[in-house]
């Protein structure tokens, strides 16, 4: 399963976005691509080109400014979830958030882009309309407010500043401000939210697009490269094929079973929803840099070994990279939020119990070997 043939586009500001989604046809915004990727994947869309968002200033932050909490739509949701503003103002934000696919997904998915897709089931578009939304969009035309629908006794209103719009396209990601104590959330509007899960249509330029590429720099566990890469290639696929480092495994290729995950940035993602295109400039670990060094394993890798922690191993470095960044964030976790934190990975040998056990012992490793060593310690009289 792989993304059909598309031209790819990354600008840099809002307006360049507007202008892009006015002339283009049967266009398709990339926010996290948590929802999209999975349907290029699958062949459910066949866009001509994708706008990439990821790039454009300005649509990723949170502040509070008078009395209201300002919410930029390509804010990632797992910053949502941390943020001790939200969690203060929004508490339901903050419990709802948790209930948002997994730890790699909400490192990726944006809040703009969960609530353009306007799914019944997501959580943020609930969020929305209990907090009483309005939402800018901007297009050609300028801006306009879109109230969410269904009147609450909530009383909580959200702005998104700006939704990119044009008559029949709507973006996936913009800004969001909630005023005083509401909750910042951004709704699609009309016929322009459910576009991307609407237009099927094979590319008419298909030939054409098949072989557009683009030059990109990242680094990968430390060492830098330089890559030609074809703007439909995931970033799996180019770790694995054109790097060689072929310790990140595919599995579902949609996102499910957690195999492909890598740290993008330090922050655990399904390297399968992502394009190689998306890595440029970035910073990648896959499962080959965990190691400190080629005879010596990382304290993680070690309690798997002596716990029993993995059978057939396919699972493996995807809930290895995935604990990386888990115990970095939390150093002394229970048992249940290990469970918790492992659980976008899928494992069908063993049960999960032995990799609890070896998450729980590499912890413990880790804090011993952070803390100061007594032994060591000047003497003082």
């Amino acid at each position: 399963m792989k993304p059909p043939p598309f031209r790819y586009h990354d600008p840099k500001t809002v307006s360049e976005t507007v202008s892009l989604l006015a002339s283009l046809e049967n266009a398709k915004l990339l926010a996290g691509g948590q929802s999209l990727m999975p349907m290029l994947n699958f062949r459910f869309v066949l866009p001509d080109h994708i706008i990439d968002l990821n790039r454009v200033e300005g649509l990723a932050y949170i502040r509070e400014a008078k009395g209201t909490i300002e919410i930029g739509a390509m804010t990632r949701q797992r910053d949502l979830e941390f943020s001790d503003a939200v969690r203060a103002r929004w508490p339901i934000m903050h419990e709802a958030l948790l209930q948002v696919g997994h730890r790699q997904t909400r490192n990726r998915g944006t809040i703009g882009g969960s609530l353009c897709h306007l799914d019944p089931a997501a959580e943020l578009v609930s969020l929305a309309t209990a907090y009483d939304a309005t939402v800018t969009v901007a297009g050609p035309n300028g801006e306009r407010e879109i109230p969410s629908t269904g009147g609450h006794d909530v009383p909580r209103r959200l702005r998104e500043l700006p939704q990119v719009r044009s008559d029949r396209r709507c973006a996936c990601a913009g800004l969001l401000s909630p005023t005083s104590g509401g909750g910042a959330l951004a709704a699609g509007a009309g016929e322009g939210a459910c576009a991307a899960a609407r237009s099927i249509r094979r590319p008419s330029a298909l030939g054409a697009t098949m072989g557009e590429t683009r030059k990109i720099s990242l680094t990968v566990n430390g060492k830098r490269y330089e890559e030609e890469v074809e703007v439909r290639v995931t970033l799996a696929d180019f770790i694995r094929h054109q790097l060689g480092l072929t310790g990140t495994h595919l599995g579902c290729e949609h996102g499910v079973c957690g195999a492909c995950t890598i740290l993008f940035d330090d922050r655990s993602a399904r390297s399968c929803l992502m394009l190689a295109v998306q890595a440029d400039g970035h910073d990648i670990l896959t499962v080959e840099g965990i190691a400190p060094s080629p005879d010596e394993l990382h304290p993680l890798q070690q309690a798997f070994h002596e716990n029993h922690g993995l059978q057939c191993g396919f699972c493996t470095p995807g809930i290895l990279t995935t604990l990386i960044e888990f115990l970095r964030d939390n150093p002394d976790p229970t048992e249940q939020e290990v469970r918790v934190a492992i659980s976008g990975n899928l494992c069908r040998c063993t049960g999960y119990q032995n990799i609890v056990i070896a998450a729980l012992d590499a912890a413990k490793r880790l804090r011993a070997q952070a803390a100061p060593s007594q032994a060591t310690a000047p003497q003082t009289s």
